[in-house]
């Protein structure tokens, strides 16, 4: 299974909620995307969520091993700030050439709320890279890159780099 690239809009299409009698379809997908992630080695990620191969269900996944303290599936993930605290940082993406580097600001420390793959619902305070790497991945299931962080021009140059095929 190959990651989706920008601009296809599947990566963009917000995911639907996963119900209850849709949980074995869950877990299905997030082996296939555990799959994805670690086939992506060329290029590592820490995160994938079911819009980047064209899935449509609330799931991500991290690879813990790149990030300690975070489950490995979050299905219909959400979370709330705690605090007030920002902070900037750069990020990659998995569906964007790897020199979309853009700085984007998040929440310092989150409470995250997921359902886990045998079905119990699980809530967790997380500060820090946990904190980012879930932001980014809630945003890809919402439809939202961190392409929007990039400057007009670097927007700019970005599309014509991927119309020409780069």
């Amino acid at each position: 299974m190959s990651i989706l690239q920008w601009p296809d809009p599947r990566v963009t299409t917000p995911c639907e909620q996963v119900e209850p009698e849709e949980m074995e379809a869950a877990r299905k997908l997030a082996v296939v995307l555990i799959e994805a992630l670690r086939a992506s080695r060329y290029r590592p990620g820490i995160g994938l969520s079911a819009n980047q191969i064209g899935g449509t269900m609330r799931v991500f996944v991290v690879d813990t091993n790149m990030v300690r303290g975070l489950d490995a599936v979050y299905i219909n993930p959400v979370f709330e700030p705690v605090g007030e605290e920002k902070y900037d940082d750069t990020e990659a993406c998995l569906s964007l050439p790897s020199r979309c580097l853009p700085t984007v600001p998040r929440w310092k420390t989150i409470r995250v709320q997921w359902t886990r793959p045998d079905g119990e619902r699980c809530e967790s305070i997380v500060d820090n890279l946990r904190a980012r790497v879930v932001q980014h991945e809630v945003d890809h299931l919402d439809g939202l890159l961190i392409s929007r962080f990039l400057s007009r021009q670097a927007r700019r140059q970005l599309e014509r780099e991927v119309s020409k095929g780069r």
